[in-house]
């Protein structure tokens, strides 16, 4: 088994300048010849973006057999200097993962994960969603066939009208993991549920800023829903889970500079999240690779207190 990768570069220093170059010059059987894994490594030598629309297919693919586009964006703000993809990204291969790319699209879903997949293992963590607030776009469109999972966690969706859309097809019976995602500015839905089939949904530790946080049907199950904050302000939101918050707002370090990590006198997050690392995902660390601490926060940003700062203690949240 060999781990096999190509380089991207809007700015000409890689294997290839778009996402969709290297995805057609690349395509192959990752299952065959003892199996391999593929990684598009992105980065932007000179700021460059990518703007090339791209739609991931043509591979052949397994759970131990995938493919990953792997970027740089690591910042506790969106940066503009990291491999940013301006243009929409369509995912058409079951076992897909994204890692730390930075989005910016205004008018135009971000990442669609397409109704010919069927049976994925789809994966997405530590990337930055920007819009702009307006039209009726989301950073995430999902609409699988099939058995299989979603996975996002560790993710910003920073002015997106319609943070994510979980809209299944048909017969599909789609077990959807959302943990530890900061949405803000979302102006009409957070996470929107839309099913025409079975799908099981779990969101925890997510703080999400819209007028309407969960639509559609989402289980009144600690087990599955908890740990969520909300600035609505609707008491009967069920899948905040009993440990949850309505009608509350996070201190963020500047949000109206994309800057969403969470400020030190923060007390809607800092120490309010759940420990998930044995969890549906399993993971230790925050967006920028920052483990988490003793008592996890909510969102997709620890916060760690400055070397030699004053470190202020809070008490928890009653259940």
């Amino acid at each position: 088994m060999a781990d096999l990768s190509a380089t991207i570069d809007p700015d000409g220093t890689g294997d290839y300048t778009s996402l969709n170059a290297g995805d057609t010059g690349e395509q192959q059987d990752l299952t065959d010849a003892g199996g391999d894994t593929f990684t598009f490594n992105c980065s932007s030598s000179s700021g460059g973006d990518d703007s090339t629309a791209v739609n991931l297919t043509g591979w052949t693919t397994a759970a131990a057999n995938f493919l990953e586009v792997l970027g740089d964006h690591v910042s506790s703000a969106f940066d503009d200097s990291a491999y940013i993809r301006t243009a929409s990204m369509s995912l058409f291969e079951e076992f897909t993962r994204i890692t730390n790319v930075g989005f910016s699209l205004a008018a135009t879903t971000a990442i669609a994960i397409g109704s010919g997949v069927t049976g994925p293992d789809i994966r997405i963590s530590g990337c930055y969603f920007k819009g702009n607030s307006s039209g009726s776009v989301y950073a995430v469109d999902s609409g699988p066939d099939g058995t299989g999972t979603l996975k996002m966690w560790n993710c910003v969706i920073n002015d997106y009208p319609r943070a994510l859309n979980l809209n299944q097809q048909g017969g599909a019976s789609i077990s959807v993991f959302l943990e530890n995602i900061t949405v803000y500015n979302a102006t009409s839905f957070g996470f929107m549920e839309r099913a025409s089939g079975a799908m099981t949904l779990g969101a925890k530790n997510c703080y999400i800023d819209s007028p309407d946080a969960f639509f559609g049907t989402w289980a009144n199950d600690d087990a599955k829903n908890d740990y969520n904050v909300i600035t609505e302000n609707n008491a009967g939101e069920v899948a905040i889970g009993s440990n949850g918050a309505f009608n509350t707002t996070a201190s963020f370090v500047d949000a109206a500079g994309d800057d969403l990590a969470l400020k030190s006198d923060d007390t809607a997050c800092i120490d309010q999240g759940q420990d998930l690392s044995a969890g549906d995902i399993g993971f230790n660390t925050d967006i920028n690779a920052v483990a988490r601490g003793a008592t996890w926060d909510i969102g997709a940003y620890e916060f760690v207190a400055p070397a030699g700062g004053i470190v202020v203690l809070r008490r928890r949240r009653a259940a």
